[in-house]
């Protein structure tokens, strides 16, 4: 890379030092909690009940270029909701299908996804779940939190069965 230092240099959007390609400011964000997910997840039509797919990282792993990550607050609610039916029924309704069997999960689409914001008591109850279910090695079971959101949402049995059949 030598032979390419003084064109680096002048780059505007180099980080530190020159040889760093990228101005990687949010570096450290790897190293704090974080929800991960894959860029493209695919579907496995015979097995809906592990979709969707978000995971929470409190150990520090660094992703590569295809796996996304959530930082900030109210991490473990929002684990708990974007694992849940109400958000595997508004995906398809926001995230464009990269085929007939999986979503790109880019942040401009994530971000136009209504998210449920209950009271702090129930919010609290949700993580609580949430860390319980971390805690367990089996698969995860989130009809728990199923249930609380359909409540804060305030959806009928109908509404409950329409997204539960999607």
């Amino acid at each position: 890379m030598r032979q390419y230092e003084q064109p680096l240099i002048t780059r505007s959007d180099k980080g530190d030092p020159w040889s760093n390609l990228r101005n990687c400011v949010y570096f450290k964000e790897f190293e704090n909690p974080k929800i991960i997910y894959p860029e493209t997840m695919r579907i496995h039509k015979s097995d809906m009940n592990n979709f969707p797919r978000f995971t929470y990282d409190d150990k520090g792993y660094y992703c590569d270029k295809t796996v996304f990550f959530i930082s900030g607050k109210n991490l473990k609610y929002l684990l708990g909701f974007l694992n849940s039916n109400i958000f595997k029924f508004l995906l398809p309704k926001y995230v464009s299908a990269w085929d007939d069997s999986g979503f790109m999960l880019q942040k401009i689409f994530l971000d136009n996804i209504p998210i449920l914001d209950p009271d702090p008591e129930l919010k609290k109850h949700i993580e609580e779940i949430v860390d319980s279910l971390l805690d367990e090695v089996k698969t995860c079971d989130y009809k728990r939190i199923d249930q609380i959101l359909y409540n804060i949402a305030g959806f009928n049995e109908e509404e409950i069965t329409y997204i539960e059949s999607i």
